[in-house]
């Protein structure tokens, strides 16, 4: 199978490329399982490429503590309830990764090149296995469900190195399926609620003003 009839059908399972595209943001509420203390977060995702995470954590016997960090398309920020907005370093940005599409979408527009490594065994099952070398050469390894196709599986990075991401609980959301849980390693995020279209504005991805 060429790799542009998986991405067509990877694709269409997700709804189809007029449906992705016609979304224009993202708003998702959950909580992190795993960690020492109850972790909240809030994240909005709006094209062009911008993204706000709120999270939240409530260690017991202490207060809670809030840290944000934005991205508007050109620049990033993070500041906490305890610290003032600082720039986020380019590293910090990858990490934030505000991709709206992600990388498969328009690959070679964003210089991302995939390759389609054939049907491969993963976690006991057989998957469709997509090979993303991103524009600043990071790898992302990608598995989906031959029967579905859709994403099972990610592995980002490669060898000892890699670090895999497991999805879980697709649900339909205005008739887009989407993960409503992701397990890395011992921890697993799970998401609460997620609508899409909501009302945004440039200020919900910069820093709050100066006092």
């Amino acid at each position: 199978m060429p790799v542009d009839q998986v991405l067509a059908n990877c694709f269409e399972a997700q709804g189809g490329l007029a449906t992705l595209k016609a979304v224009q943001s993202r708003h998702l509420t959950g909580h992190i399982e795993g960690l020492p203390d109850p972790v909240f977060f809030d994240q909005l995702n709006a094209r062009p490429d911008r993204i706000r995470l709120e999270t939240r954590t409530e260690p017991k016997g202490a207060p809670a503590s809030d840290q944000t960090k934005t991205f508007d398309g050109k620049a990033g920020w993070a500041w906490s309830s305890a610290d003032a907005p600082r720039v986020l370093e380019p590293e910090e940005v990858k990490v934030l990764d505000a991709d709206f599409d992600g990388p498969l979408l328009d690959a070679a527009a964003k210089g991302n090149k995939i390759e389609f490594k054939g049907l491969q065994e993963f976690q006991n099952q057989k998957a469709l296995v997509l090979k993303v070398t991103l524009k600043d050469k990071r790898v992302q390894t990608m598995y989906f469900d031959p029967k579905t196709f859709l994403k099972f599986a990610q592995v980002n990075g490669e060898g000892k190195a890699g670090v895999e991401l497991d999805f879980w609980d697709y649900q339909e959301v205005d008739g887009l399926p989407m993960a409503y849980t992701v397990i890395i390693g011992p921890v697993s995020v799970r998401v609460d609620k997620i609508t899409l279209n909501v009302p945004v504005s440039d200020a919900d991805f910069q820093p709050p003003a100066k006092k």
